[in-house]
């Protein structure tokens, strides 16, 4: 038999857990080096280099916002309306097609409608993550930590699964 102390943990434990996963991540904050950085130089220069990959997607270039974003990160981001380019990945590439392939990238992202379809795949995903979730605090209320365990640890993965 399990004692009261060590079931209360297992669950407050399966909760944590739960929650944890459950929650947005906090997003970085100026205090970690990332700013974002108007230069409308460079911001011109970038929408002119893109604009053939803009064009060859179907998108009309001027209805994407271009952002510099200041941080030693060697990454870029695309949502609706929006591209991010950090100027880690400026400094960093090589020479200007490299710069042009992550753009292309981003590009190909907002052709195909992936940061508009994220609330659909969201949605869809979400109630075999619940369920799975449900089936691992059940598991814990059942003695079952390593059931628990495995359960609540693959809750994203069948969570993706569904999306």
């Amino acid at each position: 038999m399990v004692s009261p102390a060590r079931s209360f943990s297992r669950i407050a434990m399966a909760a944590v857990a739960a929650l944890s996963l459950a929650l947005p991540p906090v997003p970085a904050r100026a205090e970690d080096g990332v700013a974002l950085i108007r230069d409308t130089e460079i911001e011109e220069i970038l929408r002119k280099d893109s604009e053939p990959i803009f064009k060859a997607a179907g998108i009309d270039s001027t209805s994407i916002e271009i952002l510099l974003i200041g941080g030693k990160d060697m990454q870029a981001f695309a949502g609706p309306g929006v591209m991010g380019v950090y100027t880690g990945l400026i400094l960093e590439s090589e020479n200007p097609n490299q710069l042009q392939g992550v753009i292309a990238h981003e590009v190909g992202h907002l052709a195909a409608g992936h940061s508009a379809r994220s609330g659909e795949m969201t949605a869809a995903g979400m109630t075999p993550f619940l369920l799975t979730m449900g089936l691992g605090v059940l598991a814990a209320l059942a003695g079952s930590g390593e059931g628990a365990a495995g359960l609540i640890g693959s809750a994203s993965y069948f969570g993706t699964l569904g999306a």
